[in-house]
């Protein structure tokens, strides 16, 4: 069964049965592991690769899909540029928070709370973590996250970011929400690749 993650107090418009596999949880209907051709064209994806961020060595690239949601502001794709099938790696929904990280903060929690009620017989690993946002040369940015890790592999974050001045008024950077759903491919990437 397919659970949807929604923002605000995460509402899941179904029964509340417990997932098996990260495969499981869908953003705006799609979910990790299907390939990016089932919703965009090519023509759609190259054209969303031209405002794209690489990860280190550019082993995954990170586009905004052209979909709209009423539920997130935006929504992002992960994968590998040089996968032709264009498998998803994570899919993102990102809400902004302008200038109010408590709120950001309170509805953190709360998505983390049914999280981790949804993942099957409670069997998770959990971390908090503060740390300076990395993309963020201007200033001290702070990312308040909470990473959830099914032993039956893959992860979710659940991120606010609190932009520094200076990346808000130079970039026009706005504080925000992130809820992503990733594999475990990607997982072991981010904890063992990414950032050495």
């Amino acid at each position: 069964m397919k659970i949807y993650l929604i923002l605000f107090f995460l509402i899941i418009p179904f029964s509340f049965s417990k997932a098996d596999n990260i495969k499981d949880f869908e953003i705006e209907g799609i979910s990790v592991g299907e390939s990016l051709l089932s919703y965009l064209t090519i023509n759609e994806i190259k054209t969303a690769e031209e405002n794209a961020t690489y990860y280190k060595d550019q082993k995954y690239i990170i586009i905004f899909l052209p979909i709209s949601s009423s539920i997130y502001d935006f929504i992002q794709a992960t994968y590998s540029p040089n996968d032709e099938n264009y498998i998803l790696e994570a899919i993102e929904g990102v809400n902004d928070f302008p200038n109010d990280i408590d709120s950001c903060n309170n509805i953190k929690k709360k998505i983390t709370d049914e999280v981790t009620n949804l993942i099957k017989d409670k069997d998770y690993d959990i971390v908090e973590d503060e740390a300076e946002h990395e993309g963020d040369t201007y200033g001290p940015s702070v990312a308040y996250s909470t990473w959830i890790y099914p032993k039956a592999g893959g992860y979710f974050s659940v991120t606010c970011v609190d932009y520094s001045d200076e990346a808000k008024n130079e970039i026009g950077w706005i504080d925000g929400l992130s809820v992503v759903v990733g594999s475990e491919k990607l997982k072991q990437f981010l904890m063992n690749e990414a950032y050495k």
